[in-house]
């Protein structure tokens, strides 16, 4: 009973500091979200080829707001490693898979890319 009242004391700890709206709580698990999609790419390795993610990719995972991008109600899950729901029956992707396949398009600094969101649909009938 101690333990699980301690260990709902330090959740309830954790999500109340991630929920500070700074920049300084969000930088940090950005930097914690891309230790898990590394994780994840060297698990994967064996399916997808890519050993690591390229440093530009990295890069880029530390600098997006991604709780920009979540309803409010969902910011303190904006760095897991998940798909989010954003409204319209439409989901934020997971971090992994977007990685991945940023990574597989080695883009070169003269590319220009125009992300259109194409990677989720309603249910049919609707």
């Amino acid at each position: 009973m101690k333990k699980m009242l301690a260990a709902n004391f330090i959740s309830a700890l954790l999500v109340s500091s991630f929920m500070a709206d700074s920049a300084e709580s969000y930088r940090y698990y950005r930097t914690k979200m891309v230790d898990v999609i590394s994780d994840n790419v060297v698990e994967t390795a064996g399916y997808t080829g890519i050993t690591e993610l390229s440093p530009q990719v990295i890069n880029a995972l530390k600098m997006v707001p991604r709780h920009k991008f979540v309803p409010d109600s969902l910011r303190n899950y904006a760095y897991e490693n998940r798909p989010l729901p954003i409204g319209h029956d439409q989901t934020i992707s997971q971090p992994y898979i977007v990685a991945i396949m940023t990574d597989l398009l080695e883009l070169q600094p003269e590319y220009v890319v125009l992300e259109i969101g194409t990677g989720c649909a309603a249910e049919p009938g609707r």
